[in-house]
């Protein structure tokens, strides 16, 4: 009579519902595990866990932990939630939240896992992480997400004495731009200078909009002469590109370099005063402070 109770409540619930036996065999497989992995109760009891469910890359790993579970019961996944990638029947993966306990039966320790398919959830997470740091027209990313990294890439180079750079570029009398043609114009103007730089510099170098006309690339392991040359390169490039509407737009940019005891502040003060140098020297040029 108790376990046709489990069992009606399991088949309700709507997390997958397994139970392992001590070999890694799947004895128990409810309802939602059914829908959320694909596999049949006759397709999933008797198989090994880990070879039916786990990505390749993680099975030797989880093999060596569920070999110390067996002996004592014990496990770093034991008695947490915790976030893992699993494997459904098409061979596609998934994040899932699993919740993972031990019992004791007959002198042999099982393990009971309850899984819940959270795919919905990251996406959510991640489209709001994406609203946070991306600028909306053009997206790179916004100033927010250059300020914490502009903190983070500091400390790291202060601490590993790596140089780092910072150039601050705009664009050359965009007011005029969006007078003439119209806002619309000015936006186009700003989505095809955030995609041309972006093919133009490295993978790992962080391209922002700073707002309004102004962009951001923080440069890591680079120090002045290096970004100096960086910005006279993209300078050409920007000046040879044919934009819509407009035809040709110019930039001018601001170049620094971490010194010794700079703060952000410090690095933001140098890089807008070369550019203020850059626009007042006659515009279409790069200023190093």
């Amino acid at each position: 009579e108790s376990e046709e109770i489990f069992r009606s409540m399991s088949n309700a619930a709507q997390d997958a519902i397994l139970m392992i036996n001590d070999d890694g065999a799947i004895v128990y497989w409810n309802n939602a595990a059914v829908k959320i992995y694909g596999y049949s109760s006759e397709e999933a009891i008797g198989k090994n866990l880990h070879r039916l469910l786990a990505p390749e890359r993680y099975r030797a790993g989880q093999e060596k932990v569920f070999a110390r579970f067996r002996e004592t019961g014990e496990g770093s996944l034991i008695g947490k939630i915790s976030e893992i990638k699993s494997l459904r029947k098409d061979g596609t993966e998934f994040p899932i939240e699993l919740s993972l306990s031990a019992v004791k039966i007959k002198g042999r320790w099982n393990a009971i896992a309850i899984v819940r398919d959270i795919t919905e959830r990251k996406r959510s997470e991640e489209t709001l992480l994406q609203l946070a740091t991306t600028d909306a027209l053009t997206g790179i990313f916004n100033r927010r997400y250059l300020n914490a990294s502009l903190e983070t890439e500091l400390k790291r180079a202060q601490r590993y004495r790596t140089p780092l750079a910072l150039i601050l570029f705009d664009i050359d009398q965009f007011k005029r731009i969006n007078d003439i043609f119209g806002h619309p114009v000015g936006d186009l103007v700003l989505k095809h200078m955030a995609d041309l730089v972006r093919e133009k510099i490295r993978e790992h170098d962080i391209f922002a909009r700073w707002g309004g006309e102004e962009f951001v690339i923080l440069v890591p392991n680079n120090g002045s002469d290096g970004a100096r040359k960086l910005a006279e390169k993209l300078r050409g490039e920007i000046e040879k590109y044919h934009f819509p509407e407009v035809n040709t737009v110019t930039c001018g940019f601001g170049v620094t370099a971490l010194q010794p005891d700079d703060k952000a502040e410090n690095l933001l003060k140098r890089t807008d005063e070369a550019l203020y140098k850059a626009k007042k020297m006659g515009r279409n040029r790069v200023e190093v402070s």
